[in-house]
């Protein structure tokens, strides 16, 4: 099954990595990131079930690890909310949103970090969908006994007097808000959410 991994769980994730890593201004509500985050969660959502019913098993066992099980649940709340639109229980009806995340630094600068979708429900709140489908097949690929390395790119834009992002004009395509997001480092390396005392925000339009 590790083929089909590769191939039909990974290389989504990957694709969402690296879109969301490209800063291009999306509304708030609704972008090709929110796609690509859906089809990278369904695919992680469904592995361990496949996985479980190739080897003839007629049911799926919760997984090994707690957290890991808890994370595929959120994932499989975010699944059928993207297939099927409404769900039957509320508590699992999930919403997507995306924002554009800067982290600043002490002396007021900021630089982009990527696309962030934010998943809510009323069984778990809000959760970072990226973070989360990455923290998910790193606890499967443990339970599953594959060799596979799964991590996040460091940030690789500089630090700037504001907070920009690019504007693609494309036909159909109109963008009336967009969301922000702020993040600060912490002495451990560590991203955690916060407000800057003052923002400078600009959408750069690019035309080929």
């Amino acid at each position: 099954m590790l083929d089909q991994f590769y191939y039909e769980v990974l290389q989504p994730w990957l694709r969402l990595e690296e879109r969301a890593g490209q800063n291009i201004c999306v509304p708030h509500h609704f972008s090709d990131v929110v796609s690509l985050g859906n089809e990278a969660a369904i695919a992680a959502y469904h592995h361990w079930e496949k996985v479980h019913r190739a080897n003839g098993s007629s049911s799926v066992p919760p997984m090994t690890s707690a957290r890991a099980e808890w994370l595929r649940q959120r994932l499989g709340e975010l699944s059928d909310s993207a297939k099927h639109g409404t769900l039957r229980s509320k508590e699992q009806q999930t919403a997507v949103k995306t924002a554009l995340g800067f982290e600043f630094n002490a002396s007021g600068k900021f630089r982009f970090l990527r696309t962030i979708l934010i998943a809510a429900n009323r069984n778990a709140g809000e959760f970072d969908v990226a973070e989360t489908i990455r923290e998910y097949l790193q606890t499967l690929c443990v339970e599953l006994k594959y060799n596979v390395e799964i991590a996040s790119a460091p940030p690789t834009s500089e630090f700037i007097d504001a907070a920009v992002t690019y504007f693609y004009p494309q036909p159909f395509i109109t963008i009336p808000t967009t969301s922000l997001s702020f993040f600060t480092r912490r002495a451990d390396g560590k991203l955690e959410r916060a407000d800057p005392s003052e923002v400078k925000f600009e959408v750069r339009e690019v035309r080929s």
